[in-house]
């Protein structure tokens, strides 16, 4: 990914956080760093722990998803049968959160939410390869 996504994707996160000054207030960074993240001729890469606390105010991986993205994956499993369960499993976890869930949903219900279902995601990626791996001739 170049700088110029970068810069691209840290704008994006900083106004969906309601700009600078609002971005500033839920992370360790003081607006002046931040904008530095927004010029592609800076150098500058916003860090993990940043982008993680930008996210999670704004509600949604702006940037995180694109680092995903960019950076295909194929995970090794333990075997089919072994990786069904782990998935199946996930599944469940994320069944008994939702029915814990009443009314409207506050940041934590949300957060708890994704990241149930990330682990789910994840489990079905490390599934779905290891049924190719198992088929494959």
């Amino acid at each position: 990914m170049d700088p110029m996504r970068h810069a691209w994707l840290a704008r994006r996160l900083i106004d969906a956080c309601g700009g600078l000054s609002a971005a500033e207030g839920v992370c360790r960074l003081a607006k002046s760093r931040l904008s530095e993240f927004q010029q592609p001729a800076g150098g500058s890469f916003m860090p993990a722990d940043v982008i993680h606390d930008l996210e999670a105010y704004c509600g949604e991986p702006l940037y995180s998803r694109e680092l995903v993205a960019a950076r295909p994956w194929c995970a090794v499993g333990e075997g089919l049968a072994e990786e069904a369960s782990e998935a199946t499993e996930a599944a469940a976890r994320l069944q008994g959160l939702a029915r814990k869930l009443h009314g409207a949903l506050g940041r934590n219900d949300r957060e708890a939410i994704l990241a149930c279902c990330a682990e789910v995601e994840t489990h079905i990626r490390v599934l779905m390869a290891a049924a190719v791996r198992e088929v494959a001739p």
